[in-house]
């Protein structure tokens, strides 16, 4: 217990000063060369170092301080072309300021307001134009609409005639029919009371028939006749009472119907008659009329024979006035064409006056603007060039603060490796216990730093990937098998 003790004591301050030398070692500046003498000459048993590590280290910052002014010469190269190509630009731009083509022209304002201006007066001449042309169109249409309107309306009044005459044809065809209708009526009717008559002479037939029967049969006198034969006898006179009051009805139903019939007939009669009488005198009357129509027709055709003359003259007159008045309208268009046109290019003109003017007044404001803009663009410039100056210097310190990390690493690479052969070289058996502890055991040159899930040995991490990789996946102490997840990073 006691010995482990020690080693353990011994184990832990050896390890302080390892790590404490590693970590002074990447920390220190380049120039600060007394304290790396100081902390080099030092060795893990405490033994110093020879002093031809002085003239390591001296070179080592030569070497540093190399690589920096190498790094500062390309900064330089670099900064050069960049201002060569930015000369070169402003003097293209100055170039191109002083000597402007038509499609530097095209590309300003000015210019597309001009070309827009000329694009709207050339616009509004095709749109007068095709006014014109819509105009005439329509003109021509309202001409065709109404040539269609009176074919329409001769049709219409075709029509009209035609629908008189078939109104007329279906109201005679109307009376017609009622007249046939009230024939058929009574025709029935006179039938009805032919039928009743044939009724009362068949039941007079039967009545006379009986009487003869019982004349027939009774041909002594009352007296000698039985009670039977008299009650027969009650009962055929009976009989033939009831006959006579049945014909005696039917006798003057038939009467009645062809009262009815007869003083309708002499009432049709009378009415035929009284239109016959007015029919008479109205054609009387017509006769009279059409006379006098026939003379006031003579004195008509000779008053439309002098009118059509008149006419002929008048529509002459007319077609002359019409003519003369299509001139004037012509001319009175062409003169109204011109005044618009002059309208248009006074309005064209004034609108031009005052676009161009509101355009100066536009371009002063923004010559103005854009003056002020210039000068703030000049001042955003000059502190952009500034900031792009720090932000480039600073760029080249980082630049060669990395330089000089890098040749701190790689001088503290060749101190550890300095120190690896010299703890290699060293046989005292602390060390001896202390590199069994840290190194691997499997390839005794790099430090544990993985540790096996499974059994929890620990080996550095390319011998295990190697295992893996080579499907010898077993512990190489204790053969235990792991996978691929069976293992961990630790810090020792």
């Amino acid at each position: 217990m006691v010995a482990e003790k020690k080693l353990d004591r011994a184990r832990s301050v050896t390890v302080a000063k390892l790590e404490k030398q590693f970590l002074m070692g990447a920390q220190r500046p380049g120039g600060d060369s007394a304290t790396t003498n100081r902390e080099e000459s030092v060795s893990v048993n405490g033994t110093a170092t020879p002093s031809g590590e002085r003239n390591v280290e001296l070179e080592e910052a030569h070497g540093k301080l190399a690589t920096i002014s190498e790094k500062q010469k390309e900064q330089l190269q670099k900064l050069e072309t960049e201002n060569a190509s930015l000369l070169s630009q402003i003097t293209e731009l100055n170039i191109k300021h002083s000597r402007l083509t038509d499609e530097d022209y095209s590309h300003t304002d000015l210019f597309k307001l001009l070309k827009s201006q000329y694009e709207d007066v050339k616009l509004q001449s095709e749109r007068t134009a095709y006014r014109n042309q819509i105009d005439a169109e329509t003109q021509a249409a309202l001409a065709e609409k109404e040539a269609q309107l009176m074919r329409a309306e001769t049709d219409l009044a075709r029509i009209r005639n035609t629908r008189d005459e078939l109104l007329a044809d279906q109201q005679m065809r109307k009376a017609a029919q009622e007249q046939e209708k009230t024939s058929a009526a009574k025709v029935q009717e006179l039938a009805d009371a032919r039928q009743v008559q044939i009724a009362s002479l068949e039941s007079e037939v039967e009545r006379l028939r009986i009487q003869v029967d019982s004349l027939k049969a009774t041909p002594q006198g009352l007296e000698d006749l039985s009670i039977e034969e008299l009650q027969t006898k009650y009962h055929n006179l009976e009989r033939q009472y009831s006959m006579l009051n049945d014909e005696l009805a039917s006798m003057q139903t038939a009467l009645k119907k062809y009262s009815a019939l007869a003083s309708q007939k002499v009432a049709d009669f009378s009415a035929m008659e009284e239109k016959v009488a007015r029919s008479i005198a109205e054609k009387s009357k017509a006769d009279q009329k059409y006379f006098a129509a026939m003379k006031a027709k003579e004195s008509r055709e000779a008053e439309v024979r002098t009118l059509r003359m008149q006419n002929s003259k008048a529509s002459d007159i007319v077609s002359q006035l019409k003519e003369s008045e299509s001139a004037t309208r012509s001319l009175l268009a062409i003169m109204e064409k011109q005044a618009t046109e002059t309208k248009e290019a006074m309005n064209t003109l004034a609108a031009k006056n005052h676009s161009t003017q509101q355009q100066l007044t536009e371009s002063n404001i923004a010559i103005d603007g854009l003056k002020a803009q210039v000068t703030e663009l000049k001042a955003l410039a000059a502190s952009k060039d500034s900031a792009l100056a720090n932000s480039s210097a600073s760029c080249r310190r980082a630049e060669l603060d990395l330089e000089g990390l890098k040749v701190t690493l790689a001088d503290t690479k060749k101190s550890l490796d300095n120190w690896k052969n010299k703890s290699l070289g060293n046989s005292s058996s602390e060390y001896e216990m202390l590199r069994t502890l840290a190194i691997c055991t499997v390839c005794r040159r790099n430090f544990k730093n993985t540790a096996i899930k499974t059994c929890g040995h620990v080996f550095c991490k390319e011998c295990v990937e190697e295992r893996l990789t080579s499907r010898s996946r077993k512990c190489p102490n204790c053969n235990k098998s792991f996978g691929n997840n069976d293992h961990m990073h630790i810090t020792l």
